[in-house]
This record gives structure tokens, C-alpha cells and sequence, in this order.
């Protein structure tokens, strides 16, 4: 690739015909074509309404995923007052209830988000059980 070098002098000409043809461009437009041109480029109203639908497409995930995560909580809450309060006296059995309860709670999630496969459950073991 080969560079042209050009003289200063020709550089400040072609910048002074620059300078003047967008001179003559600016003075042959009306205050009214710029307004017309600023009417046309407007999109204010686009954004708004693009956000405000955006805002409308995601509220129904975000209400299902706040959901979710509360139900979520409110099952680890229980879990742990069971826990604290020694009211299982066979852990086994008890850790058998939590797998089969996450088991169905998961299936009961998935069809509420309606997700299309089927989830197989695996077996949740404890240790030395």
C-alpha cells in the first residue's frame, strides 16, 4: 500500500472548498427545512413506547421469577424451623421427605413456568445412608 503525499498547500485549498460548499449548503436552507429535517429525525416517541412495551414483555418473567425465589425462601424457612426446633427424630426419613418435596415442587414449578422437557428425578442421598 502506497501513501500520496500531498503538499500543505493543496490540503488548505481543498479545506477552504470544503468549508465554503458547506457554507453555501447551510446558507441555502430555511429555518423551516431544519425544522421539517428535526420533525423527521425525531424518534422520542419511539423510545417511550419501546421502553413502556419492553417494560410489558418482562413483567410477567420478573413476577414468575419473584415467585419462585419466595417460594423458595419460604420452603428453606420451614426447613430450617424443623431443623432448629429437633422435631425430626430419624434423619433418613426426614431427608427422603425434603428430596420428594423439592422433587414435586419442581415439577409444579415447571409446569407453572411451562417448560417443555420432562425433568427425571435423581435420588438425593445422605451421608452413610
Amino acid at each position: 500500500m502506497t501513501t500520496r503525499k500531498y503538499s500543505a498547500r493543496s490540503l488548505a485549498v481543498l479545506l477552504m472548498l470544503l468549508i465554503f460548499v458547506d457554507g453555501m449548503i447551510f446558507g441555502a436552507i430555511s429555518a423551516n427545512d431544519i425544522n421539517k429535517g428535526l420533525e423527521i429525525l425525531d424518534i422520542s416517541t419511539a423510545v417511550n413506547t419501546t421502553s413502556s412495551d419492553l417494560a410489558m414483555l418482562a413483567e410477567p418473567l420478573i413476577d414468575q421469577a419473584f415467585n419462585v425465589h419466595t417460594f423458595y425462601v419460604m420452603a428453606s424457612t420451614e426447613t430450617m424451623v424443623l431443623l432448629d426446633d429437633n422435631i425430626v427424630p430419624n434423619i433418613g426419613l426426614f431427608v427422603e421427605d425434603i428430596r420428594t418435596f423439592y422433587s414435586v415442587a419442581t415439577r409444579e414449578m415447571s409446569e407453572a413456568l411451562d417448560l417443555s422437557y420432562e425433568l427425571s428425578p435423581s435420588p438425593v442421598y445422605a451421608a452413610g445412608y
